[in-house]
């Protein structure tokens, strides 16, 4: 392949990661009103995913499509089998559309992040997504109670329990938006755009606070903490920088937090969570022995996808994606889904120990604190594999770990033919980071769990 058409090729991979950004800007704001849900999700959706499989195949992307992508057909194919044991086939129909698109969504724009690798695109468009759902949902956010709560305090429903729920989404992507806004800052060098940064940033630490979600306040301190650790630590060569960045960091945050804590609805109810004082969060825990009970009788198909409520006597789901996926989908359909984000934080991880770029690595760390995010938010609050929003952020994550995979084979390749000595690397921060092999053919082998 010349020059020439390698460029034309990461261009066009470029323009499709843009065309998706947008569209997930489109769905997720003008989306939202009625008279443009049809065209923006499933007009702009054709278009998108039609121009992505045409790219696919006329540029062979087809061949390297991401491998996280089978476990989840298989996945999907083991939770319709589900279908025998379900007895409201109706919910359990909506799920499993559910969870073929997010099959669908990774598949496509897994594949073309793979390529371009211009995941920027997308943290913009998340930051612009928090914005305006900060600045737009002023009667959504006075709400301040999740769905699960207001159902167990009222019998009332319709509107205003659908203003609840709301108000927990904006929380979530106000989160993701302060997680964006990290992401940015190092894909600039403008004072002025960093400074509009910023600004969002603020704008979307207010969404997470006038929501009053705890899943998305707690989500909020994890990325300031994970931020900390991953990216200023594992960027910094020297370590007394790296200390002080972090520390000044964590510092920020805890005065933010506490001053959160102590003046706001968010805090009280934060607070009252914790010391387990309110129903809510003592019906979340109590869905989480009943789904390890609705495991012990049916490990194997579970009770099928959506029959948690049924199954267990409550009416609800379970609140908690580990509790629902092992629940309704059983042992086998609990390993196949996080075997995913297993093989994606090992596909992650594993680059940093190859990369020396302190641009490209901070990008990994920023997709690495994605993925956590994404099982935070999953184990306190989301079923992520059912919301259209986090199957574009599992997409973001498992497309950014083929990339950067690819990215760290092309580096390692290019040391060895030039018969330079690989520079001296160091482990970055993570579960079991190890540092490469050579093997007889002299190309990088992933050692230990990363094998």
């Amino acid at each position: 392949m010349t020059v020439a058409a390698s460029n034309r090729n990461e261009k066009i991979w470029n323009w499709l990661t843009v065309s998706w950004a947008v569209y997930y800007f489109v769905i997720f704001t003008i989306g939202t009103l009625p008279q443009y849900k049809s065209l923006a999700l499933w007009g702009c959706g054709g278009l998108v995913g039609g121009w992505t499989l045409w790219v696919m195949i006329q540029r062979g992307g087809y061949r390297q499509v991401p491998q996280e992508t089978i476990l989840l057909v298989v996945f999907s194919g083991w939770s319709l089998l589900g279908g025998f044991v379900a007895t409201d086939m109706a919910l359990f129909s909506r799920i499993a559309k559910l969870t073929i698109e997010m099959v669908g969504i990774v598949f496509l724009l897994g594949t073309v992040l793979s390529y371009s690798g211009a995941v920027h695109w997308f943290f913009a468009s998340f930051l612009g997504v928090a914005v305006w759902r900060t600045l737009t949902a002023s009667q959504v956010l006075s709400g301040g109670a999740s769905g699960l709560d207001y159902a167990l305090l009222t019998s009332q429903g319709g509107a205003i329990a659908q203003r609840f729920f709301e108000a927990n989404a904006v929380g979530v992507f106000a989160a993701v938006g302060v997680l964006s806004m990290a992401a940015l800052l190092r894909e600039t060098r403008n004072v002025w755009v960093k400074g509009l940064l910023v600004a969002c940033g603020m704008l979307s630490v207010t969404g997470v606070v006038l929501s009053a979600s705890r899943g998305a306040f707690i989500t909020l301190m994890s990325i300031s903490v994970l931020w900390a650790v991953f990216c200023l630590w594992g960027q910094r060569r020297i370590k007394l920088s790296a200390i002080l960045g972090a520390g000044l960091v964590l510092w920020v945050s805890y005065e933010l937090f506490q001053f959160i804590l102590a003046n706001t609805y968010l805090g009280t109810r934060f607070t009252s969570s914790i010391s387990m004082e309110d129903q809510s969060t003592v019906a979340r825990v109590g869905f989480i022995r009943i789904a390890l009970r609705l495991l012990w009788e049916n490990p194997v198909l579970g009770v099928g996808l959506g029959q948690f409520g049924i199954a267990s006597g409550t009416g609800y789901y379970a609140h908690n994606e580990f509790a629902e996926i092992i629940a309704t989908t059983g042992l086998p359909g609990f390993l196949l889904y996080y075997s995913v984000y297993w093989r994606a934080w090992s596909r992650l991880t594993w680059s940093l120990t190859i990369l020396g770029d302190p641009s490209i690595r901070y990008r990994i760390n920023m997709v690495r604190i994605a993925l956590v995010t994404l099982l935070i938010s999953g184990f306190l609050f989301r079923p992520n594999y059912q919301l259209q929003d986090t199957m574009f952020m599992i997409a973001l994550v498992v497309g950014m770990a083929h990339w950067s995979e690819r990215t760290a084979r092309q580096t390692w390749r290019s040391y060895s033919a030039a018969s330079v000595r690989a520079p001296t690397l160091w482990p970055a921060p993570g579960f079991g980071a190890v540092l490469p092999r050579v093997s007889a053919l002299g190309k990088p082998r992933r050692t230990g769990v990363y094998s």
